[in-house]
């Protein structure tokens, strides 16, 4: 119980300063974001200001972020897939050893 005290604390801390945080939603950040919202129909021809920006003013961007997430997943997928033969292998000898099936098979007893 002791550990949770500084924990509630900086957490009502935190809150306090969310609440008394002012935000106005009503004016755009910069020049760039009034452009894209008032002239993203004529520009683009696309009623959704998100979807103009993502697949027109920034479609480059875009693709070169998507690229990096199918490499990263690729990436991943490679060196956690690698040892799955091996594993089941394993799973196999491990199987036999300690008086599974006779061929091994560990789903088949």
């Amino acid at each position: 119980m002791k550990r949770m005290v500084p924990a509630l604390i900086l957490t009502g801390i935190w809150a306090v300063f969310l609440v008394g945080l002012q935000l106005e939603y009503a004016t755009p950040v910069s020049d760039v974001a009034a452009y894209y919202i008032s002239h993203s129909v004529e520009d683009t021809g696309a009623v959704n200001v998100v979807a103009a920006i993502l697949a027109d003013y920034r479609l480059y961007d875009t693709i070169g972020e998507a690229t990096v997430l199918f490499t990263a997943i690729l990436g991943v997928t490679l060196i956690l897939g690698r040892n799955h033969h091996r594993t089941e292998q394993k799973i196999k000898q491990l199987d036999k050893l300690y008086g599974g099936s006779p061929d091994g098979d560990v789903y088949h007893l």
